[in-house]
C-alpha cells in the first residue's frame, strides 16, 4: 500500500516538472524574487543561479506561459476553453541560413509562437512579435549582493528601439539580447551600470561578451 503511494507522488512530482505554468502577466510580474537555495524553486523555474529560481514565460496578449519542457512548447487556452500549443523560441533569417540557430521543429506557420515557420525552425516576424518575461538581477558592488526583479518586454531576437522595449532591457544593434545588469561604483560613490550581454541561440547555448 505504501509503495503505491509513493509511486503515485513520484509521477505526481515528475508531471508537475514536465507540464507548463500559466499565468497572467501581473501574476508573473508579482512574483517575489527573494534569495534562497535551489531546493525552494518551484517545478516550473528554469534553474537556479546567484541564489535566485530562474523564469522564463512567454505571453500572448495577457497571459504568459512556461515552456513544457519535456516539448519545449507553451500552452495557453484558446476562447473555446481548449488547449493551444505553439513552439515559443525563434531564430532569425540569417541565423537559420547560415545554420547557427534552430528552434524545435515546426512544420507550419501556426505551430510557432510567431506565427512564420520556415524549413522546420520557427522565425521571428515582426507582424507577431514575441515577449516575454524574465529574471532581470541586478550585481551591486558596494554590497556585494544581488537583487532581482521580474520584468516583461520583447523577447531575444526581436527588434527593439530602446532598452526599455526588452524583456532583457538591453539592446544591441536593435536586437534584444540577455544581460545581468552589474552596478559598479567609483571611488566618490556614483553608480556605474555596466550591461554584460549573454546572446543566448535558443538551442545551441550562449555567446557572451562585454
Amino acid at each position: 500500500m505504501f509503495k503505491y503511494i509513493y509511486i503515485l507522488i513520484c509521477l505526481y512530482i515528475i508531471m508537475q516538472s514536465v507540464y507548463s505554468e500559466t499565468m497572467s502577466k501581473s501574476e508573473v510580474l508579482q512574483i517575489k524574487l527573494k534569495r534562497t537555495n535551489s531546493k525552494k524553486c518551484p517545478s516550473y523555474s528554469e534553474g537556479y543561479k546567484n541564489f535566485f529560481c530562474q523564469y522564463r514565460f512567454f505571453c500572448r496578449g495577457e497571459f504568459c506561459s512556461t515552456k513544457n519542457k519535456r516539448s519545449s512548447v507553451v500552452e495557453f487556452k484558446n476562447a473555446d476553453g481548449k488547449t493551444e500549443r505553439f513552439i515559443p523560441d525563434t531564430c532569425t533569417e540569417e541565423g537559420l541560413r547560415i545554420d547557427l540557430c534552430h528552434t524545435a521543429k515546426c512544420y507550419e506557420d501556426s505551430d510557432c509562437l510567431s506565427n512564420k515557420c520556415i524549413n522546420r525552425t520557427c522565425i521571428v516576424n515582426e507582424a507577431y512579435p514575441i515577449t516575454q518575461c524574465v529574471n532581470m538581477e541586478t550585481y551591486n558592488t558596494l554590497e556585494f549582493k544581488y537583487t532581482a526583479e521580474m520584468n516583461c518586454g520583447l523577447s531575444e531576437n526581436e527588434k527593439c528601439e530602446l532598452n526599455e522595449d526588452c524583456a532583457s532591457r538591453n539592446v544591441q544593434t536593435r536586437v534584444t539580447v540577455y544581460t545581468t545588469i552589474l552596478i559598479w561604483h567609483n571611488l566618490d560613490g556614483h553608480k556605474i551600470d555596466v550591461n554584460v550581454d549573454i546572446n543566448v541561440d535558443s538551442s545551441y547555448g550562449s555567446t557572451f561578451g562585454i
